[in-house]
């Protein structure tokens, strides 16, 4: 079984072989985001992936039903931090952005889903109050995970070959850039983020909302699991388990497992704030924040309807439950 993640301490101990998928003969491969899409639905390499879940969400509605998903979820983020102005710009609120030019390099990318949800409810800033611009972020090039017209309503404009998102919003064509990756000039120093402090934002926001964004999930081929009906339960339990791993070296105050200072006292933080485990797994612990995106995906009218969170994944793993992680 070929498995596709990006790497990070929630996928090590698969990509490490310190966690085993009983019944599977498991090879891991570590690769990128921009490229799980392609290995998976285009050059049909693999046989499961990490997968963004707004491209998985959009694929459904449209009734390419080539995988399933499982209820993990090795990417989660914030994204308030997303969002890129000029260093001298005027711009330093989220709700400065009625009217706004926004560069985006996915129109529908998780992350931009997410932003414009935040947009619209907590300041009631439609898709359709942002002039969008895609294209590609450092290099005048781009190319769509998923084509799509541009929702009802909504003005977006492709560059194509023309110019790099970055161009434009050194030559005030644009006004910021919303990006999941940090541009280059956020080192030089001539850009910075929209809100000076992203942390203090996401933060509230989390304590109005209750809301951490999931990025990805994992999903698995569909005549895979039919043939192996198993599968789906194990290969959640091993995500399942080496996240366990991940926060256990976390919790390491003997040494530091990360170069982070403080990401012992981080961690003690964070669970307090979050009440506990603050990344579940499983669709019962995330039935706000996936019902939350479906929604957000048909009110920006990249699906024709709101999707039903339950026909997102494998029905095996539905009532999938985690320990309670002290």
């Amino acid at each position: 079984m070929r498995l596709a993640v990006t790497y990070s301490d929630r996928t090590e101990a698969l990509v490490r072989g310190e966690v085993l998928v009983p019944g599977a003969n498991l090879t891991v491969t570590v690769t990128t985001t921009d490229r799980l899409f392609r290995d998976a639905w285009i050059d049909q390499d693999i046989d499961a992936a990490e997968m963004s879940l707004a491209t998985y969400c959009i694929q459904v509605s449209r009734g390419v039903r080539d995988f399933i998903a499982i209820p993990a979820f090795p990417s989660r983020m914030f994204r308030h931090s997303s969002l890129y102005v000029a260093v001298d710009s005027a711009l330093d609120s989220l709700a400065q952005l009625a009217g706004a030019r926004v560069g985006v390099p996915n129109y529908a990318m998780t992350a931009a889903v997410w932003v414009r949800y935040v947009l619209q409810s907590e300041h009631g800033i439609s898709p359709g109050q942002i002039m969008w611009t895609v294209g590609g972020l450092e290099d005048p090039s781009c190319t769509e995970r998923i084509e799509f017209r541009a929702p009802a309503g909504v003005s977006i404009t492709r560059l194509g070959e023309r110019a790099s998102l970055m161009d434009l919003l050194r030559s005030g064509d644009l006004d910021s850039v919303l990006t999941p990756s940090a541009p280059a000039d956020l080192r030089r120093g001539t850009i910075r983020r929209l809100l000076k402090s992203p942390r203090e934002a996401e933060r509230a926001w989390f304590e109005r909302s209750g809301l951490f964004p999931i990025m990805h999930t994992v999903v698995v081929r569909r005549e895979l699991l039919r043939a192996n009906e198993w599968l789906a339960d194990e290969l959640l339990a091993g995500f399942a388990e080496a996240k366990r791993r991940a926060w256990e070296r976390l919790r390491e105050s003997d040494f530091l497992p990360y170069g982070l200072v403080w990401c012992v006292e981080e961690n003690l933080d964070q669970r307090a704030l979050f009440g506990g485990e603050h990344w579940p797994y499983g669709v019962l612990a995330n039935q706000q924040v996936l019902g939350a995106f479906v929604a957000a995906l048909a009110d920006q009218g990249l699906t024709d309807q709101k999707l039903s969170v339950r026909e997102l994944f494998a029905e095996s793993t539905l009532g999938f439950a985690e320990e309670r992680n002290p």
